[in-house]
């Protein structure tokens, strides 16, 4: 076994000694050989100069390449006539989905609107905090994702939080002065004040000129005082209790707590 393994041992070494002495035979060029020489084996020398002259292979140094312009751009906004093939699809672009006002944005809009006024319990706690949760809020512990999709209870909690505000709201504003009111404003003129809250909670702005856009609120407004009226009411409290539904019909909208 040794005497093999000392065999292998100098096969080795001799053909590292063939690699080594094969390297040794290669010519390397000189970089600083400025000469040319001949197939007989004589010098001629080449000055740095000639060599200049000589064009070179790049495209700008060589002049028998011509240079080619780019080709002009391409204005793709310039106003073209469309032109529908025949039988065509109809392509159908769908928006993004409706979505609902943020617990967070409920919570900052309300007193913002009223006048300070917010949604409370007989204990004055913020029911938005209280059912924060339940309304959509994550508590990045089991929920990570706010909810805000429009679903029965968000509605349902929508009626009680609409209740509660306005039956503080318009006796509030029974207090202050018709211009200074935050909810029905211009009161002694129903269709004046009902635009005023269109424009105020809805965005929607409605002409003088027009009732299209009221008419709904109006009929509301008209039915309930009447039947307040017929309950038993004096006027005063008839024209409360109108406001007061006409205000619970309008934070309850979509129009409202929907973009």
């Amino acid at each position: 076994m040794m005497r093999q393994n000392k065999w292998l041992c100098s096969f080795a070494l001799i053909a590292a000694l063939s690699m080594f002495s094969a390297c040794d035979n290669v010519d390397t060029p000189n970089d600083t050989d400025t000469s040319n020489t001949s197939k007989t084996g004589t010098t001629t020398p080449v000055s740095i100069e000639d060599n200049e002259k000589k064009p070179s292979f790049f495209p700008y140094n060589n002049p028998s390449v011509k240079e080619v312009p780019p080709k002009p751009f391409t204005n793709h906004w310039t106003p073209a006539t469309a032109q529908k093939p025949k039988n065509a699809p109809l392509q159908v672009f769908l928006s993004r989905t409706a979505r609902r006002m943020s617990l967070d944005k409920l919570k900052a809009t309300i007193p913002y609107l009223f006048g300070g006024i917010t949604w409370t319990d007989n204990a004055n706690r913020n029911m938005f905090d209280q059912l924060s949760l339940t309304l959509g809020k994550a508590d990045y512990i089991e929920v990570t994702k706010n909810n805000n999709e429009v679903t029965k209870l968000f509605m349902k909690l929508m009626d009680d939080m609409a209740t509660n505000v306005c039956k503080k709201v318009i006796p509030a504003d029974a207090k202050k002065a018709e211009s200074a009111r935050d909810f029905a404003r211009f009161g002694s003129d129903v269709n004046k004040a009902l635009r005023f809250i269109r424009l105020k909670f809805h965005g929607v702005f409605v002409a003088d000129s027009s009732t299209a856009e009221i008419q709904q609120l109006r009929d509301l407004y008209n039915k309930v005082l009447a039947a307040a009226k017929k309950k038993g009411l004096n006027t005063a409290q008839a024209t409360d209790k109108a406001w007061e539904l006409v205000c619970i019909a309008t934070i309850t909208s979509p129009e409202f707590f929907i973009y």
